[in-house]
């Protein structure tokens, strides 16, 4: 996976991204009022983001809800998933960055992914 954002042709560049989202349930009764029995809820997800010369930021992510629970039963038709394990979300962004002068967002001054320096 490249470490260094790529130029995109219109002096716009992009930036891959992978990580890991955790969710720790700490009730022992679901809302439903059937015992929890899985505390520990993970999201793997792999995106990337389009980042403009005018600040604009336009973002694509997959993540992977659930990968290692049972869906057969409990999942609605429709989801996607692989097998019966996990549900595929996709998401779509689109923001933009206000403030500074582009001399600091340039800089890496300003806190967007798209001026960070890799």
């Amino acid at each position: 996976m490249p470490t260094t954002p790529r130029q995109a042709g219109t002096g716009a560049t992009w930036h891959p991204y992978l990580g890991i989202e955790n969710w720790f349930e700490l009730q022992q009764e679901r809302e439903d009022g059937n015992p929890q029995r899985h505390h520990w809820i993970v999201a793997p997800y792999l995106g990337v983001q389009l980042c403009t010369p005018k600040r604009w930021q336009y973002g694509l992510e997959m993540r992977y809800y659930t990968p290692n629970l049972n869906h057969e039963l409990g999942r609605a038709p429709g989801n996607l998933g692989f097998g019966d394990y996990g549900i595929l979300g996709f998401f779509l962004s689109v923001s933009r960055g206000f403030g500074g002068t582009d001399r600091q967002v340039k800089a890496g001054l300003k806190g967007s992914r798209c001026a960070t320096r890799f």
